[in-house]
This record gives structure tokens, C-alpha cells and sequence, in this order.
């Protein structure tokens, strides 16, 4: 599956840089607001110069004189799947493109849109995963080191690591190791974070979303439903919103996924 990433640089201003993997390179755009899970906002995505599939790797400081000098941390990371017929590069370069991203933070579909020249609109699709939070604020942190772009120290140990259990330990022994071997506190606690998030994804002990195949998993998302899934259930929130546009329920619209569904079950009643 081709990667994306998402890292939060400070430069000149603040901003989320949006990449997606194709013809091996990483196709970016500087979001100044970052993502939404709001289906409603559209977000602003400026088109940078592609970058190396090695730039996705980087958290760290650009010196300053650098162009785009200030600090960087890799703020979400994971696949996605093209939604779309057409291969990647073909839909960007109609300037329509839609896609599911399977990342540490962001899950879903997700459509970028060109308006014109380097401007393009970033809109998360409507579907189970589409709500009004706001993840830019809610989780600040790295998916790699679990600091702050102002580099403090988040819920260490890693996030969804518990203080007193095995995995905790087991970072706070690989922190120690690795600070007896002269790297810095900064340098410790990234490499110990790493191991014990590996850890626990070759353990099954973070979320994962169980999968049949790419086939089915593509058909499902086209078709507006998940393999496998039947029944009321299995409906997307696009489908229980048409259902409820036809029972004519009022204020569909400002509805999430349950509240449709609710408002579709007491309608039929």
C-alpha cells in the first residue's frame, strides 16, 4: 500500500505538510490549518515541490538559513488506498483526487480538490470516521517521539501505554540503555518510544481495523458499505443520510452517523 504523512512544520508560519506516496516520490501540500474531521470544513492546500520518500522519515530542526528553517515532527503516518479508477498521479493530475488514509490519528476517506493554480481544498468525506472534532488541537503530539512541534514532553510513556504495566517498564529500560550509551534525553526517549510502539503493533495491541482484502475493501468503500457488513449496521452515514433526505427528516444534515441513524429507525416507527 503507498504511504502518507503528515508533519507539522513551524517555518515562516505554522502549518501541516500533507503528503501522499506516487511515482516513488511524496506529492505535498502545505494545509495552514491542518486536517479536519469535519466533513463541512474545507481546508486550504497549498501544492509544494514534491519531496524524497526519505523527507517523510524527518523530525527534527532545519538550521536556520535553510530554507524552511524551524522545527518538524511527524505528525501522522500510515497508507492510504486511491478510491478512484483512474491511477494516482492521473487523478491529482485532473486535479481530483479521493482517497482512504489508515493512519495513527486520521482514518476514512478524504478528497483533495484543485480550485486553480497551486491551490487545492483538503475535505474529509462522509463516513463513519467523519465527526466535529478537531485533531490538530485534540492531539498535538508526534506519532514518533510523542513531543510537541514546541518539543515538550507529551504522555510518556507513548501514548496508549499505561504508567505501571509491562510496556512501560520496558520503555523506561530501553530510554535508560540507550542514555547510558550517550545519547541525549531527546534521543532516548524517541528510540525507546519506536521499539515499544513496534512492539505493540507485531503484539496486536494497537488499534488495528480487521481487513478481508484490498478487493473487498475497495468494493465496500466504493459501493458506500463495508465488506462483510449487512443489515442497518452496515450502513455508512451516506446511506442513512439519503434515507433519511427521503423520509424527509429534518436537520440530516448537522447529523452525525447514530444521531441518523436514531432519527431514520424513528421514522420508520
Amino acid at each position: 500500500m503507498p504511504r502518507f504523512v503528515i508533519q507539522q512544520h513551524h517555518a515562516t508560519s505554522m502549518h501541516w505538510d500533507f503528503r501522499l506516496e506516487a511515482s516513488g516520490t511524496y506529492k505535498s501540500w502545505a494545509v495552514p490549518k491542518g486536517p479536519s474531521m469535519d466533513p463541512r470544513d474545507k481546508r486550504l492546500a497549498m501544492a509544494v515541490d514534491d519531496h524524497s520518500i526519505g523527507w517523510g522519515d524527518f523530525e527534527g530542526v532545519i538550521g536556520e538559513g535553510q530554507y524552511g528553517a524551524g522545527p518538524v515532527i511527524v505528525w501522522d503516518r500510515g497508507t492510504y488506498e486511491n478510491l478512484r479508477d483512474e491511477p494516482m498521479e492521473d487523478a491529482l493530475a485532473a486535479g481530483h483526487a479521493s482517497f482512504w488514509l489508515d493512519g495513527e490519528k486520521l482514518r476514512g476517506g478524504w478528497s483533495l480538490r484543485r480550485i486553480d493554480g497551486r491551490r487545492w481544498l483538503l475535505v474529509k468525506r462522509r463516513d463513519e470516521h467523519a465527526n466535529s472534532g478537531d485533531p490538530v488541537s485534540e492531539r498535538p503530539e508526534s506519532v514518533v517521539s510523542g513531543r510537541t512541534i514546541e518539543g515538550k514532553r507529551l504522555r510518556m510513556p507513548p501514548r496508549g501505554v499505561k504508567k505501571g504495566t509491562k510496556r512501560a517498564r520496558q520503555y523506561e529500560k530501553i530510554k535508560k540503555s540507550v542514555k547510558q550509551q550517550g545519547a541525549s534525553e531527546d534521543r532516548a526517549e524517541e528510540v525507546a518510544a519506536r521499539t515499544v510502539n513496534k512492539e505493540r503493533a507485531r503484539s496486536g495491541e494497537s488499534r488495528t481495523r480487521s481487513r478481508t482484502s484490498t478487493q473487498d475493501m475497495s468494493s465496500g468503500r466504493r459501493g458506500g458499505q463495508r465488506s462483510g457488513s449487512s443489515g442497518p449496521k452496515g450502513r455508512t452515514r451516506d446511506q442513512l443520510y439519503n434515507e433519511a433526505k427521503k423520509l424527509n427528516v429534518e436537520g440530516r444534515s448537522r447529523m452525525n452517523k447514530s444521531q441518523l441513524q436514531r432519527a431514520v429507525d424513528n421514522k420508520k416507527r
